[in-house]
């Protein structure tokens, strides 16, 4: 799998928490 690919993922995985946790 791509490293770029991974690292983006992870990103918007952190980002997608990061709004779950600042809603509560």
């Amino acid at each position: 799998m791509n490293a770029i690919l991974m690292k983006d993922m992870a990103n918007s995985i952190i980002k997608l928490n990061q709004k779950v946790a600042s809603m509560k």
